[in-house]
């Protein structure tokens, strides 16, 4: 048991093999590329600011990354020492550039933890709120001090480095090093567009547990555009360990992210939002339940929960992957005069529809009331 994550078991052959197949971070670095329409993330921050909300360009990504892993949770997965493990919490680190007593330019990395009651605004206060208290030239970080210190010793710097290295692989390392450690989150990000530089392929470090590496470039001409029209994007890319998800669950959780983007208002609300959070609860309940009625028609109960799962899994893929509405494909499943549509009467006689519409409207009433 790591003071950071949770072993993951129940895997794929092929997920189990990926590590062994590619024991080292590097090995399993994938790169991809996307503009972000930088007009339009402009214009909204613009409009926030004159409503007297603070957003920026890192807290906008940030927010809609956090917001699709929430849905995709294994882009927060990592793997260490040949296992893949299941993050226990949210974290991005990012870099921040400070002056010297001299005048001289330096930088340091900070690390921001998120929760699901978040939402773009408290994300903009906590990466301010670490880049005041770390940017003042008196007051080095923990993580600073700390490297200062074992780099003041000759040959200690090697040996608590390659010990912390040790201990991590043995999942032995002690949380609080892993809370300084700028390398032991879920996302690293570096913007680059702030100094006026062009984006980079940044690697994912071997040393920690960083998984994905994000870098915002400096916003260019929008090549797709005709000649002679203005519209300016800004260049993203992203370094991915392909060991912890499949190309379908990454493919699903850009989706999500770039969707975010498009539309940064739906960031506003908590990122536990009365459907993405507290909606496992009600499918939970609804397996449970047809589990329930498997089980009445003489369905021993491992097998009808097992059932009922897997309808459910196999539905949700279906709906993602065709994106047609969910009440044309069930139609397709209802055949007239079948079994199924009297399924279906019988639910709506329940007023089945109704309940799950209001249990999601009660749900966001009351986290109205508790201020999430």
């Amino acid at each position: 048991m790591r003071a950071d994550g949770t072993r993951v078991r129940d895997l794929t052959a092929i997920m189990q093999a990926l590590p062994y197949i590619m024991p080292k971070r590097y090995d399993a670095q994938n790169w991809a590329e996307e503009n972000l329409d930088e007009d339009a993330i402009r214009a909204y921050i613009r409009k926030k600011r004159r409503a007297g909300r603070s957003v920026t360009h890192m807290s906008l990504l940030v927010s809609a990354y956090y917001r699709a892993v929430l849905k995709n949770p294994k882009i927060n997965y990592f793997v260490m020492n040949r296992r893949i493990y299941k993050r226990n919490h949210f974290c991005f680190s990012f870099v921040i550039l400070k002056t010297r007593a001299d005048g001289t330019p330096d930088e340091t990395s900070l690390k921001v933890y998120l929760q699901p009651e978040d939402n773009v605004f408290t994300v903009t206060e906590k990466i301010q709120a670490a880049i005041e208290k770390n940017q003042n030239v008196q007051h080095n970080n923990d993580t600073d001090k700390f490297v200062r210190f074992i780099f003041g010793v000759p040959g200690l710097a090697r040996a608590v480095i390659g010990l912390a290295g040790f201990l991590d692989r043995h999942n032995l390392l002690p949380r609080s090093i892993i809370e300084l450690s700028p390398f032991h989150t879920s996302l690293f990000v570096t913007n680059l567009a702030s100094i006026n530089t062009p984006y980079i392929f940044h690697h994912c470090y071997e040393f920690g547990t960083t998984s994905v590496f994000i870098c915002m470039g400096r916003p260019v001409h929008d090549p797709a555009v005709p000649e002679g029209v203005r519209k300016k994007v800004m260049p993203l890319s992203v370094v991915m360990d392909e060991r912890i998800a499949t190309g379908i669950e990454y493919s699903r959780f850009f989706a999500e992210l770039f969707r975010n983007l498009k539309r940064p208002e739906v960031l506003e609300e908590a990122f536990s939002s009365a459907l993405s959070g507290s909606g496992p609860a009600f499918l939970y309940m609804f397996v449970e339940a047809l589990a329930d009625g498997a089980v009445a028609c003489g369905l021993p109960r491992a097998k009808a929960i097992e059932y009922a799962a897997m309808t459910m899994a196999g539905s949700a893929e279906m709906l993602l992957a065709t994106r047609q509405h969910p009440g044309a494909l069930k139609d397709a499943v209802c055949s007239p005069g079948g079994s199924t549509i009297v399924g279906v009467q019988t639910l709506e006689n329940h007023g089945f529809r109704g309940a799950a519409m209001d249990c999601v409207i009660d749900t966001y009433k009351k986290n109205k009331e508790l201020g999430k």
